[in-house]
């Protein structure tokens, strides 16, 4: 947790990876006995929901993603389970992923001002200027949780929303 609100994910906002990184973190709420595991557990979905709704768009996923394996349009990647908490989505989800369960079940539910910032309940047109820490410096490169490596620009418009990193596409980034 400490990482995670320090230096951020190093998977950060992946529209693959995201939602599995929420599974681990939504069943320690749901399923820890110690009550400051259980609140550790409400801190990293609240973190996790927030960084997702940000990039959460009626019902897709827009903006720059860390292996996202092509996971993009309605209910693909994390837009799927976040759609459980967010809706907003105009297109009915034909075919729910097996993962879904773990969240209908459980009584976590992101903070109101979550739901409303994944439902762009706020005044538009708006600029979130975002960095992103180094996948690697968690674990493995010295002194790459001390700056970020990549700058994100998204842009929430009254009718779209896109995001762009100045690199753009490289190595396992969608840029776009």
């Amino acid at each position: 947790m400490t990482a995670l609100y320090n230096t951020g994910m190093g998977e950060w906002d992946s529209a693959n990876y995201l939602t599995h990184t929420m599974s681990g973190y939504v069943q320690l709420y749901d399923y820890a006995k110690d009550p400051q595991m259980k609140l550790l557990g409400k801190a990293a979905m609240d973190y996790l929901t927030t960084a997702g709704a940000l990039k959460y768009y009626r019902g897709s996923y827009g903006g720059p993603s860390k292996r996202d394996y092509n996971n993009v349009g309605p209910y693909a990647g994390a837009a799927g389970e976040l759609s459980l908490y967010f809706g907003d989505c105009p297109i009915p989800d034909e075919k729910p992923y097996r993962e879904f369960v773990t969240y209908v079940t459980s009584p976590y539910r992101p903070p109101e001002a979550v739901v409303h910032l994944a439902r762009k309940n706020f005044a538009k047109p708006v600029e979130v200027l975002a960095s992103k820490p180094s996948y690697e410096g968690w674990f493995k490169k010295a002194g790459g949780e001390d700056q970020p490596e990549e700058f994100e620009t998204t842009y929430i418009a009254n009718s779209y929303q896109v995001g762009t990193l100045p690199k753009g596409h490289h190595e396992d980034i969608n840029g776009f």
